[in-house]
């Protein structure tokens, strides 16, 4: 996987013009580079987006912030590395929340789903952590590109109290560059949101070497600076990203790119879910029909329904 395509840097100025110049909706990316090209990273937001996938599910608030990290974690990955396609991430575990997938596509749809165990939940008390949550398991990333181009999948075991844990777990344990994630959650007034910050040291590519020990310091002063964003100001809808980046980097020289819409959208249809049945047999859509002789196919990511009868040559016909 190659990181970081087709920068189209904007030098930052002043905060006052980054607040009239570079407005940004509740859910999006914006990525940004330090000085010098050594150190990039990605501010996330999530809003509606979070909020109307997580709600879909109906879930208790604990596994609801718990997909929202796991959501806001996927887009923050997605966005950092140079694919068209699909990214997943899917966890099988041995916890009551026994599997969560999400996956985004390269124009930034979200969309995920869980399983979940409620009698196991109820009893871990009031607020499990994730690693009660998940349990012992695997966290897989998939890179895929369609049937022309080979699949990437990388897989790591669950560790850590938090989910941010393991995917940290995983950029140890692989190839890829130095990266460090810091993660928000929040649930207020009936609706979640999330948010992601990283920063990454990014491999030369050229103009003026710097010293090793100059990069190793300019990345840990970045990650200290990075550090310090509150989960208030990852989060506030009311903060325009680029003034947070401004105040986090302007010593060191930040450049930013516009920000990248995100948005929630499920890939079912009834056209798919009738191409399936189509693909039956007689008697295996004859097994599928309930007690009012109708097919009911619920997609386990967005909740929608689709229901079918079979017509008279026993073929699948939408009802709704």
């Amino acid at each position: 996987m190659v990181l970081w395509t087709d920068w189209g840097l904007i030098c930052m100025t002043t905060p006052d013009q980054l607040g009239r110049e570079y407005q940004a909706d509740s859910d999006f990316v914006m990525s940004y580079m330090l000085e010098g090209g050594s150190i990039s990273g990605r501010l996330v937001r999530l809003g509606a987006t979070v909020d109307d996938i997580v709600s879909k599910h109906d879930l208790p608030l604990t596994v609801g912030l718990l997909l929202s990290e796991y959501l806001v974690s996927a887009a923050a990955m997605a966005s950092t590395l140079k694919f068209d396609g699909i990214l997943t991430f899917q966890t099988k575990s041995n916890g009551p929340v026994s599997m969560m997938v999400a996956d985004v596509t390269t124009d930034g749809a979200l969309r995920a789903m869980v399983s979940l165990d409620r009698e196991r939940l109820a009893t871990l008390g009031e607020r499990p952590s994730a690693q009660a949550l998940l349990g012992k398991g695997y966290l897989a990333i998939t890179v895929d590109q369609g049937p022309d181009m080979d699949r990437y999948q990388g897989v790591v075991d669950i560790v850590g109290t938090h989910f941010i844990d393991t995917l940290q777990h995983y950029f140890k344990q692989s190839d890829q560059q130095d990266i460090v994630f810091k993660i928000a959650t929040d649930y207020q007034n009936g609706t979640f949101r999330a948010g992601a910050l990283t920063a990454q040291r990014v491999a030369f590519e050229g103009g003026v070497a710097i010293a090793e020990e100059e990069a190793l310091e300019n990345w840990r002063r970045s990650v200290i600076l990075m550090g310090s964003a509150t989960s208030e100001e990852i989060l506030d809808p009311d903060l325009q990203p680029a003034v947070l980046l401004y105040r986090l980097f302007h010593e060191d020289g930040v450049q930013v790119v516009p920000p990248k819409p995100l948005k929630a959208q499920c890939r079912c249809s009834a056209g798919r879910v009738a191409n399936v049945l189509a693909s039956l047999s007689d008697e295996e859509r004859q097994h599928c029909l309930n007690e009012d002789k109708q097919i009911v196919s619920l997609c386990e990511f967005c909740r929608s329904s689709y229901i079918f009868e079979l017509d008279e040559q026993g073929q699948p016909q939408l009802v709704s």
